[in-house]
């Protein structure tokens, strides 16, 4: 802010300042003086276009329990004007573990929405995580009702990681990801001690359907794929047990079991609308999650009603094709690591189940027998990018898919 760095801690405990006197975070401060001596703590910025910049807080201000409040921050940005507005109070269950407490309040700015995530529950228990609030872009932000809460924890106590609490978010070096930095112990019980320390990981990696020519193989994967095949699938994006997972990328790894060839009759761009998204969730809805009897080889001799709802998307006008319906990322057995309460477990059977879902309906493809829905090609690389999403604003796309060629498919 005004090309000065600033540093604020809390002491007392309630907030103060220090103004940096150089042009480098390595130069000297000096004191500023104290912002608030209300009880309050874990203090950042807060910024918005058209209310201005706020510093947010835990407090007690008029309530029983830590909570999280914002106040006007000054033009000089060392000092607080206005009144203290409390946004989010610990009310719901996974916020009131040990003691109900909202503290620690860090905002990422994320396309074009606001966000506030904030540590929940008692920071010396194992149940401390984050929770998340989330502006609705236009209402007053000192108003508690611009700010929506997560239905529970966004990310909580994993991987030998526990009390994970008090982030904080940068970008990395080339400013091509957003990072997030958080505290943690390798205590199950969530002590608070002198072993607790910082952990940071790079955004995750989003995306799913994917299609292109195999460059590279593994040991296992020979003799069933060539170096030039022509495949697709898809794999779980935002996972954050596999950052890297997603599609968006130049090139990904994947199990060959996860992994369909395109027939020489059909043409790459048309690939997309087979959607390996649609074939893996058909698969775990119908036949494993609601055990529908018979196969897609071998009919049931009883019919079994299905109501297909939205049939008009990629996974409708599959599902319509051999009477299917909907969900998927447990396909692979090994479990994804989302938010609760959308995570799911690993299940190592349903990977196992799935490897000989994957080759049923790989004949089915050869065969000509599971089609893809009817595709429209718009101008190549950004432009054409810019105009699906107006076609898709504006409401005129109804049972195809728009493909968008980056490159020349050779």
């Amino acid at each position: 802010m005004l090309g000065n760095h600033r540093l604020r801690w809390t002491a007392a405990p309630c907030i103060n300042s220090k103004n940096l006197g150089g042009s480098t975070p390595w130069d000297d401060f000096t004191y500023t003086g104290q912002l608030t001596t209300k009880w309050s703590t874990d203090a950042s910025v807060l910024r918005f276009m058209d209310y201005g910049n706020f510093m947010m807080f835990s407090c007690f201000r008029g309530v029983t329990y830590q909570s999280i409040c914002i106040q006007q921050l000054g033009s000089d940005y060392v000092s607080l004007t206005g009144d203290i507005y409390v946004i989010s109070q610990p009310t719901k269950s996974w916020e009131i573990n040990g003691t109900p407490v909202n503290e620690a309040p860090a905002a990422l700015y994320f396309g074009g929405t606001t966000y506030i995530y904030y540590s929940a529950s008692y920071c010396w228990t194992a149940n401390y995580c984050f929770g998340l609030l989330t502006w609705d872009g236009s209402t007053d932000p000192t108003d508690s009702s611009a700010w929506s809460k997560n239905d529970g924890c966004v990310s909580s106590s994993a991987n030998g990681n526990y009390r994970i609490g008090s982030n904080g978010f940068f970008q990395s070096p080339d400013a091509s990801q957003t990072w997030i930095v958080y505290h943690a112990t390798e205590y199950t019980s969530g002590a608070r001690n002198d072993n607790a320390y910082a952990l940071s990981y790079p955004g995750l990696w989003d995306g799913y359907d994917f299609s292109g020519p195999v460059c590279a193989l593994g040991s296992k994967a020979a003799g069933r794929f060539h170096i030039g095949d022509w495949v697709f699938g898809a794999v779980q994006g935002s996972n954050q047990s596999d950052p890297a997972s997603g599609s968006y990328c130049e090139y990904l790894r994947i199990d060959q079991d996860f992994l369909f060839r395109i027939p020489k009759r059909t043409s790459f761009e048309v690939t997309p609308a087979l959607s390996g998204t649609g074939i893996s969730t058909l698969g775990v809805a119908l036949f494993w999650s609601l055990q529908i009897p018979g196969s897609l080889e071998v009919p049931s001799e009883t019919p079994v009603d299905v109501l297909v709802y939205g049939a008009s998307s990629t996974i409708g006008l599959l599902a319509i094709q051999k009477n299917e319906l909907v969900m998927g990322g447990a396909i692979s057995g090994n479990g994804v690591q989302l938010p609760e309460p959308y995570g799911i477990p690993p299940r190592p059977e349903i990977g196992t189940w799935a490897r000989s879902w994957y080759k049923t309906v790989q004949r089915l493809i050869e065969d000509g027998e599971l089609r893809p829905r009817p595709v429209k090609l718009l101008p190549r690389r950004f432009e054409g990018i810019i105009e699906g999403l107006k076609m898709l604003k504006e409401g005129t796309v109804a049972g195809q898919n728009l493909v968008v060629l980056l490159e020349n498919a050779e």
